[in-house]
C-alpha cells in the first residue's frame, strides 16, 4: 500500500553571481549643444534593469544616462547635456522549471570620457550587474495526512517568506527652490531619494522618504550656484490585496526631472520651478508554512521509507540600514573659492555573511564640483570601505545589495584640503540555507501483524530519542513520551537523567 504523494513549493536560489561588461560608446553633441573646449565632469544615471531568462540565458537589459558637464565656447560658460546609452549583459541561467523571480542591479565601476573633436567624444564605462534568481521548486512529500491505516509521521513544520507579488505605481511632484541670485540659465538638476520607510496595514502601503534635489544654475553676474532642498515624500498605496502580515522591499526611483527658472514678486529669476516623477516598485514577501514528513512507521505491519534531504532559501529579512563615510583629500591646490556639488558612487567588491554581521568592501567614487580662481574644475578621488552590518535575524546569502549616498556634505579646509561625510543607505535581502529531510516515498504492507503486548524496559543510547524507541518497537511516539515524562523533554529528546524507558 503506497501513501499519497503532495506537491511542497520551497524557494532555491539558483543564480547568485556579480558580470562585468565594459562599455563604450562613440557621442556627438546634439546640435543645439556649444562646442567642447574643456571636459569637466561625466555622470551615470543607470535604470533599473529588465531580467527576461529563456533557453537558460538571463538577459539584463537597461539605459544608461551619460551627464556631460563641459566649457563650452560660447564665452567659456558651462554647458551639460545627456548622452542616452543602452546597456546589455547575457549570463548563463541554470534551467528554471518553475515560478521564479529575480534581483537584479547595475552600478558604474568606472567612467571616463575622452574628447576626439570639438563635438566628438567616446565614453567608456565599465558596468557591474549583480544578478540573482530565486525559483520556487516543487518538492514531492508524503502526505501524512492522507494515510487510510494506522500509521505514525515524525513530521517539522517548514516556514519560508517567498515573493507572491510585486506592485508598482508613479507619482507626479512639483516643488519651488529658491536661488541666492539672478539666474540666467539652469545647467542641469539632480535628484536621490533616501532609504524609504515603510508601514504596512489593512489594504494600504505607507511610504515615507525624502527626495535630495540639486539644481545647477549660472547667474547673470557670469558666476554659478548651486539650490539644494530635501523635500519630504509621503506617499499611500492601496490594494485589497495588502495585509499587515506581509513584508514589504520597496525601492523608490525618480526620473524626468526638469527645472526652470521662475520669477519671483519682484520680477526677477529668482526661483525655480522643479518637476519630477517618482517610480514606486514593492515586492511582497509571505510567509507560507508547510508540514513535511521525515520519516514513518506503522505500528501493526511492516512498512519502507524513502527519503532525500532537500535543500532551499527562505528569505530571513530585509536590511535597511545605514553607516557613516567619511574621505579627505588633498588637491594640491590653494584657490578654491567654492564648493559646487559633491556625488559619490559605490562600487561593492566584496561581500559576505559570518556570525550574524554582513561585511561589505568596495570603492567610493567621489565627485566634488569646486569653484577656483582658474574656472569651475572636478576634483575627483576615491577610498575604500570596510563595513560590518549587524543583522536582526539569522542567515548566510544575501542578494539586492545596494548602496546610495544620502546627506552629503563637503567642506573645504586649509585652502586645498576637502573633507566629505556622507550617510550610506544598506539595502539588501537576506536570505538562510537550511536542509530538510523529506520522506518522498512510503508503503506499507497490506496485512497486519500480530503485535505482542509485553512490558520492556528499554536502556537508551544518548543520541537516542522517543521517535527512534518509538519506531524500534512499533509503538506510538506521543503515548511513550507521557508514560516516560521523567525520562524524555516535551520535543522527545531524552533528559540528561535518563535511566531506563518503559516501552508498555
Amino acid at each position: 500500500m503506497k501513501f499519497d504523494i503532495k506537491s511542497v513549493f520551497l524557494p532555491e536560489i539558483t543564480l547568485n553571481d556579480t558580470f562585468s561588461k565594459d562599455m563604450e560608446l562613440d557621442g556627438t553633441l546634439p546640435d543645439y549643444a556649444p562646442d567642447i573646449t574643456r571636459l569637466i565632469r561625466i555622470d551615470a544615471k543607470i535604470k533599473k534593469p529588465e531580467v527576461p531568462i529563456s533557453s537558460n540565458k538571463a538577459e539584463m537589459n537597461c539605459t544608461v544616462d551619460f551627464g556631460i558637464l563641459y566649457e563650452s565656447d560660447y564665452k567659456s560658460r558651462l554647458a551639460y547635456v545627456v548622452i542616452p546609452g543602452s546597456f546589455s549583459q547575457k549570463a548563463d541561467c541554470p534551467d528554471l522549471s518553475g515560478e521564479y523571480y529575480t534581483d537584479a542591479s547595475v552600478n558604474c565601476a568606472y567612467l571616463t570620457c575622452k574628447l576626439l573633436g570639438p563635438r566628438k567624444f567616446v565614453i567608456r564605462a565599465k558596468l557591474n550587474t549583480d544578478l540573482a534568481v530565486t525559483e520556487i521548486k516543487e518538492v514531492k512529500a508524503v502526505d501524512p495526512d492522507s494515510a487510510q491505516i494506522s500509521a505514525f509521521f515524525l513530521t517539522e513544520k517548514v516556514n519560508a517568506l517567498t515573493r507572491c507579488g510585486s506592485y508598482s505605481e508613479n507619482y507626479t511632484f512639483s516643488e519651488t527652490m529658491s536661488a541666492d541670485g539672478i539666474i540666467d540659465h539652469i545647467l542641469y538638476i539632480q535628484a536621490e531619494t533616501a532609504s524609504p520607510e515603510v508601514m504596512v496595514s489593512e489594504g494600504r502601503l505607507n511610504i515615507k522618504s525624502s527626495a535630495a534635489i540639486r539644481v545647477l544654475y549660472s547667474t547673470e553676474e557670469g558666476n554659478y550656484g548651486i539650490a539644494t532642498h530635501n523635500y519630504p515624500i509621503n506617499i499611500t498605496y492601496e490594494n485589497d490585496n495588502i495585509t499587515p502580515g506581509q513584508i514589504y522591499r520597496v525601492e523608490l526611483s525618480l526620473s524626468d526631472a526638469d527645472a526652470t527658472p521662475e520669477t519671483d514678486d519682484y520680477g526677477d529669476n529668482k526661483l525655480i520651478s522643479v518637476n519630477y516623477t517618482l517610480s514606486m516598485t514593492a515586492d511582497c514577501f509571505e510567509e507560507s508554512e508547510e508540514t513535511i514528513a521525515s520519516d514513518g512507521f506503522c505500528s501493526d505491519r511492516e512498512s519502507n521509507c524513502e527519503s532525500s534531504s532537500v535543500s532551499f532559501n527562505p528569505l530571513s529579512g530585509i536590511v535597511t540600514k545605514t553607516f557613516a563615510f567619511d574621505k579627505t583629500h588633498d588637491t594640491e591646490k590653494t584657490d578654491i573659492r567654492q564648493i559646487l556639488d559633491t556625488g559619490i558612487t559605490f562600487a561593492i567588491t566584496e561581500k559576505s555573511i559570518k556570525d550574524g554581521v554582513l561585511n561589505i568592501k568596495g570603492n567610493a567614487d567621489i565627485e566634488v564640483l569646486a569653484g577656483t580662481d582658474s574656472g569651475i574644475t572636478s576634483f575627483d578621488f576615491g577610498g575604500e570601505f570596510d563595513e560590518n552590518i549587524s543583522l536582526d535575524f539569522p542567515g548566510d546569502r544575501v542578494t539586492g545589495l545596494s548602496l546610495s549616498a544620502a546627506d552629503i556634505t563637503a567642506n573645504v579646509y586649509g585652502g586645498e584640503n576637502i573633507a566629505v561625510r556622507a550617510n550610506v543607505y544598506v539595502r539588501a535581502n537576506i536570505y538562510s540555507s537550511p536542509t530538510v529531510k523529506v520522506l518522498s516515498g512510503f508503503t506499507a504492507e497490506d496485512n497486519a501483524k500480530t503485535t505482542d503486548g509485553a512490558i520492556r524496559f528499554y536502556y537508551p543510547e544518548k543520541e537516542e530519542t522517543a521517535w527512534s524507541v518509538a519506531k524500534k518497537y512499533g509503538r506510538n511516539p506521543k503515548k511513550l513520551i507521557d508514560d516516560n515524562r521523567n525520562v524524555f523533554e516535551s520535543d522527545g529528546r531524552l533528559k540528561d537523567s535518563a535511566v531506563f524507558i518503559a516501552v508498555l
